[in-house]
């Protein structure tokens, strides 16, 4: 169906697309008030302007007369193929040309020649790139080039675009503004940015001063200029000469007779056009240029919330400015082209130092602006990840309750000040919970072939958009808990007009793919590698409110494998529809117990059970020096302890049958065991003759055969007093006790 025609003296335009009704009817859902949302410019004049017709939220196949730059409805939106047809009415000078930003854009474009005027045709898809966009076309008639620029909007049909995507803009604005000006904070003394963070506001707090400082250098350069003996070379008649050099006197002298000849002169005069001069001009000129730019941002955009007195300010430095550069003196300065060699004078002249000085810090300053703006990506499934991963850190923020001790996100290039996101293990946000468990968050970690961290693929390299890992500090080895999240700006929708807006089949199943193919896998070559992700779920920007979709396909299969999707969505629906995520994140950073999340998450081979991780642990101490550097040297030993006491009593060891961990008091516990086997066997038998330990008795005793030795850090520090056989621990206290007297507190209630 044709969507728009805009007829001028010259040519007709007609731009058609095929299911852009059914667009349409989608964008109505998201975004309010679509009737009169957009507005369309046009450059030329003498023009004809038609667009398809809305009415009651339904896009007709009919054309009427419409007008520029007045409330319209939008007609362009994302993933959606339009045909540009061009109809020239007579002959021009030459091929008229399709201006786009994109090359495979205008490589579409096709032109002809039909009865000696042209033709022209393309095809443009705006894929994910939302926002203005120009459509810029340029002809030559009777040797006059002709430049037409037809300004629209494309719009998004999963979002609304008033809205959505503003708050997309400003919440990932405000995370790079918050964590860039954190480091300038760090920098410039007494920079307070208070609880809202913009970053032209922020950008002048910072920077702003260094104008005043330029304004002062300025005026002390004008009222004393540097200046520069300069050689002049010209030639003349002798009798011309009025100052005569001796050896230039007697050349003369010599051709006396030939009056017409010219002679080289060379003088030497006092000139301001020097290097130091041409770079005073040139970086006024660029600095005021620049100011302009952001003050009449400032103005513009803030208006009636910035003060009297900031106005004022803005004010009176464009004044200075404007002054400056009008100065005479500019006018017998050259143009700068480049510093070739180190110049003392901008080093130490008096006000050209403080230019200097002023000027290299603006300079940076105005780059690191111009990189903090270019955040602002058209590309909205870009936007749209890099905005889940900062909304999953704000809300396991929430969630925590603690602000993270570390965050890596923002890169800053050198070169430019450009600002990019990090991604892998240089995109890291990190939480510590009270109880020493760490959260950390990963931008795009990417899993290759290669061991890093003890985690690999053994195929193909695996990028999750998002990684979250809980080292659980209740669990042998610090265990870790992976989970994936892949955020999908796709709906099922997209491709099937009657279906839900649901998250398409094959990002679930990438899901996955991820769970398959991520292991973890130790140093030792010869251990099989392990599973590592525990879940994985796509983020997509679903509408619907928690409750009528916590009972959907994809979020009934979280409680059986841990694979689904949770919706996402920016703006006034996301407090609804987030409910479902937050509550996952209570209950995996919260609520569930270590041992409750391997037996209830993972998901083992048929008839398998996991071991129980929190077991008890067995505290015991050693007589005798031979007894402690036997512990301390050997890998494997074997603690032994008598069956019976000396008054004939049995000698009891509670929960025998849960002991899985033993730890020797070595000058306090420094490491643990586990346990490998327990049984009873004669003192003599336990270890052969010669060895130290070895005792001719008949006794009985108890045998613990030990194993896989791990280090505690820092140690637990023993007391003197109380029961100097054994004491109870369970795993998870072990990293948490400071003292032995920490210990013993569960052994009635495990017995």
């Amino acid at each position: 169906m044709d969507v728009l025609r805009l007829v001028t003296d010259d040519y007709e335009l007609t731009v058609r697309a095929d299911g852009v009704d059914t667009s349409f009817r989608r964008a109505t859902l998201r975004n309010t008030s679509i009737e009169s949302a957009t507005t369309y410019s046009f450059s030329g004049s003498n023009s004809v302007f038609e667009l398809a017709i809305c009415s009651e939220n339904q896009l007709k196949n009919d054309l009427s007369i419409a007008a520029f730059n007045s409330k319209l409805h939008p007609v362009f939106f994302e993933n959606k193929e339009y045909f540009f047809d061009i109809i020239f009415k007579h002959k021009t000078d030459a091929e008229p040309l399709i201006h786009v930003p994109l090359e495979e854009i205008k490589k579409t474009f096709i032109a002809r020649k039909v009865k000696d005027a042209y033709f022209l045709t393309g095809v443009v898809n705006y894929r994910n790139d939302i926002g203005k966009s120009d459509f810029v076309l340029k002809y030559k008639k009777e040797g006059v080039t002709i430049t037409h620029i037809l300004n629209f909007e494309v719009f998004p049909v999963k979002l609304d675009y008033k809205s959505d995507y503003n708050e997309i803009l400003s919440d990932i604005n405000n995370e790079f503004s918050s964590l860039v000006f954190d480091i300038l904070k760090k920098t410039y003394a007494g920079f307070n940015n208070g609880d809202e963070i913009n970053n032209d506001i922020v950008w002048w707090s910072v920077f702003g001063q260094l104008y005043q400082n330029i304004l002062l250098s300025s005026r002390l350069i004008l009222n004393k200029p540097h200046n520069r003996l300069v050689q002049n070379t010209y030639y003349s008649k002798g009798d011309r000469i009025r100052h005569l050099p001796p050896l230039l006197e007697e050349h003369i002298a010599e051709h006396k007779e030939n009056a017409q000849k010219y002679y080289r002169v060379e003088t030497k005069t006092l000139s301001h056009n020097t290097i130091e001069n041409q770079f005073f001009k040139y970086s006024i000129v660029f600095l005021y240029k620049k100011f302009n730019i952001i003050h009449n941002k400032l103005l513009s955009i803030y208006g009636v919330k910035i003060t009297a007195e900031f106005k004022e300010e803005l004010e009176h430095i464009k004044k200075q400015f404007s002054i400056i550069i009008q100065n005479p003196f500019f006018k017998q300065i050259s143009d700068f082209k480049s510093f070739k060699n180190e110049s003392m004078v901008l080093q130490k002249a008096s006000g050209y130092s403080g230019l200097f000085r002023s000027w290299i810090m603006l300079k940076k300053g105005i780059d690191f602006l111009d990189g903090v703006n270019k955040i602002e990506l058209k590309n909205i499934a870009e936007l749209y990840e890099i905005w889940c991963f900062i909304e999953l850190k704000n809300m396991v923020q929430q969630v925590l309750n603690k602000k993270p001790e570390e965050v890596n996100l923002a890169e800053i290039l050198i070169d430019g000040f450009t600002i990019k996101l990090r991604s892998g293990t240089k995109s890291k946000v990190s939480f510590k919970k009270d109880n020493g468990d760490l959260v950390e968050l990963f931008h795009e970690l990417k899993f290759t072939r290669t061991l890093f961290q003890n985690n690999l693929t053994h195929t193909i390299s695996q990028e999750p958009d998002i990684v979250l890992r809980i080292t659980k500090n209740d669990l042998q080895d610090n265990h870790i808990f992976t989970y994936l999240f892949d955020a999908k700006y796709r709906l099922i929708s997209d491709d099937k007009e009657d279906s839900k807006d649901y998250p398409p089949d094959d990002a679930i199943n990438q899901m996955h793919r991820y769970r398959d193919a991520i292991f973890y896998q130790s140093n030792d070559d010869g251990i099989k590698p392990k599973k590592e992700v525990i879940g994985a779920y796509v983020l997509f920007p679903g509408s619907d409110e928690a409750k009528e979709t916590e009972g959907l396909y994809f979020q009934r299969s979280i409680t059986k494998v841990n694979i689904g999707a949770y919706p996402l969505i920016p703006g006034s629906k996301k407090a609804k529809n987030n409910l479902l995520l937050v509550d996952f994140l209570k209950s995996i950073l919260l609520e569930k117990e270590s041992l409750n999340i391997l037996n209830d998450d993972v998901i083992p081979y048929k008839s398998m059970k996991y071991e129980d991780p929190d077991a008890m642990v067995l505290v015991g101490f050693l007589k005798g020096e031979d007894q402690k550097k036997y512990f301390v040297n050997e890998a494997s030993p074997l603690y032994h302890m008598p069956v019976y006491k000396k008054n004939g009593l049995v000698n009891t060891i509670r929960n025998l049958d849960k002991l899985k961990y033993f730890c020797p008091v070595l000058d306090g516990i420094r490491y643990y065991f586990k346990i490998q086997d327990i049984k009873v066997i004669s003192r003599k038998d336990i270890f052969s003759y010669p060895h130290k330990l070895y005792k001719n008795s008949d006794e009985s005793y108890y045998v613990f055969t030990l194993g896989n030795k791990k280090e505690i850090t820092p140690k637990i520090d023993t007391l003197g007093g109380g029961n100097r056989v054994f004491r109870y621990a369970r795993f998870s206290e072990l990293r948490s006790s400071k003292t032995i007297a920490d210990f013993n507190k569960v052994s009635q209630e495990v017995e």
